[in-house]
């Protein structure tokens, strides 16, 4: 696992593998989230992350996603950050496949 991933931001193609590879994360991690269904985000990819101000990476080794991140810009709803004055953003997921997380994989995102 001493491979370096390819970093490429998501593409229409991706969205299906990208979807896969986070629900199947969360319900991992969160197993009681599954019953709330998809999140907003993830329900409108193509226009949040594609054709939106948001991003969303994707980590591959030989073709296989191994991480990802998505992220918004900061919506400003907690008044006791004060950001206003900067482009910030929110990363909104961050995923790494479990065999891959000792490689510190979302540093490279």
């Amino acid at each position: 696992m001493n491979q370096r991933p390819i970093i490429q931001t998501a593409t229409d193609a991706d969205i299906p593998d990208v979807l896969s590879f986070v629900l199947q994360a969360r319900a991992e991690l969160f197993p009681k989230l599954g019953a709330t269904g998809m999140p907003a985000d993830l329900a409108q990819f193509e226009a949040i992350y594609l054709h939106g101000d948001g991003r969303f990476l994707i980590a591959r080794v030989e073709g296989q996603i191994v991480a990802v991140i998505g992220y918004l810009p900061y919506d400003a709803r907690f008044a006791q950050l004060n950001y206003h004055d900067r482009k910030t953003v929110e990363v909104v997921d961050v995923e790494a496949d479990p065999v891959w997380q000792t490689t510190h994989m979302k540093r490279y995102l």
